[in-house]
């Protein structure tokens, strides 16, 4: 009876560390990194050189895409469907993000791409900036917004601009979309490839002005002094 417990035990103890033991294997060995690993022969996780092959792109260090021998950034994996479109494509959908593929966000009216699980980076889907008070999304793998340092930053000495698209500069040190105009060097603003000078940009609100709108407002310089002088007029009035 004693040896038949003893057996028992020793079966139930080598369980138990079989289990533990299967656990360890499974989380990335990368300093702070509890994600878990796609194959059981990696000791990292695949944003950490473990699980699948790595890209051949020179320097890339990410994961390949299917059957491919890039990661998605170097054209990896499926491809977006709409004509001269080089996007990835997302999800079980055959289109990029941009042209309505993956999931979309849940808010009422919006058709952008959902981050995380329901909402788009606007609605509050994805990470959030981690400053104190800031509702913003945070960019990239960063834990911030791009107004507090998150995301890219400009690679000109003593820059601490963002990054302009898939540049390593801001737009004043050439990132980004440039203005198409003729001799033109300007950052193009807004979707059309022109700059504000030459009818990029948003256009102000007011009635007849072609002038440009100021960041994040609809209307210019001119109009926005002129909106709040309104304003004042109506509240004093209403007081009177």
């Amino acid at each position: 009876g004693s040896a038949s417990q003893l057996l028992t035990q020793k079966r139930i103890t080598s369980s138990v560390q079989h289990e533990n033991k299967e656990k360890v294997q499974f989380i990335c060995r990368f300093t702070n990194c509890n994600d878990p690993r796609k194959t059981r022969n990696a000791k990292f996780c695949s944003i950490h050189g473990g699980g699948r092959r790595r890209c051949e792109f020179l320097d890339c260090t990410k994961a390949t895409q299917g059957k491919t021998l890039f990661c998605i950034a170097h054209g990896g994996g499926r491809r977006c469907h709409v004509p001269e479109c080089t996007k990835a494509a997302r999800g079980a959908t055959k289109f990029c993000i941009s042209h309505g593929g993956g999931r979309r966000c849940e808010f009422p009216e919006c058709t952008k791409g959902a981050r995380g699980a329901k909402f788009c980076s606007s609605h509050g889907g994805g990470k959030r900036c981690q400053v104190m008070g800031c509702t913003k999304g945070a960019l990239g793998r960063t834990l911030f917004c791009n107004m507090h340092g998150g995301g890219s930053r400009c690679n000109f000495a003593n820059c601490g601009k963002s990054a302009r698209g898939k540049t390593k500069f801001c737009s004043s040190h050439g990132g980004g979309s440039r203005c198409q105009f003729p001799a033109c060097k300007l950052a193009a603003a807004g979707k059309l490839p022109l700059c504000v000078s030459h009818g990029g940009g948003s256009k102000c609100m007011f009635r007849g002005c072609n002038k440009a709108a100021q960041l994040n407002d609809l209307f210019c310089t001119t109009h926005k002094a002129a909106e709040s002088t309104d304003k004042d007029t109506t509240s004093k009035s209403k007081t009177a």
